[in-house]
């Protein structure tokens, strides 16, 4: 976080955090500069690197063929862990074009209790008494 109004004159001068991602180095590399003035700030809390993980990739979770158009389909995903945040994206190819989906993300609950279908049931009445 950074608060470059109270600091500086005109308000802060413009100053910005100007962030640079670096995926196949696994690197943020961020400094701070104003347009108004043209300038950078060169300490080492204005201008500095972190690592980061930038390149996890996805893993295919399957592949569903010869969809037709219109329909729907449906994918499992197998052994999830609890309390942990998943997300996903799917691809549609007619085998010329390609169309990638937004990046989706959920996060699975602790001990979420298992699906129950009812396949028989039984009712019967104890200790009945005759009201008059």
């Amino acid at each position: 976080m950074a608060d470059y109004q109270s600091g500086y004159t005109n308000g802060g001068n413009g100053y910005l955090r100007i962030m640079q991602f670096l995926p196949a180095q696994n690197l943020l590399n961020i400094r701070t500069y104003s347009p108004y003035s043209n300038s950078s700030l060169t300490g080492s809390g204005s201008q500095f690197s972190l690592p980061v993980n930038l390149s996890e990739e996805f893993t295919l979770l399957g592949t569903n063929s010869n969809v037709a158009s219109g329909s729907q389909t449906c994918l499992q995903w197998p052994s999830l862990d609890q309390l942990t945040e998943y997300e996903w994206y799917i691809e549609v190819t007619d085998g010329v074009n390609t169309t990638t989906g937004p990046v989706w993300t959920f996060t699975t609950p602790a001990n979420s209790p298992l699906p129950v279908n009812i396949i028989s049931f039984k009712a019967e009445a104890e200790n009945r008494k005759k009201l008059r």
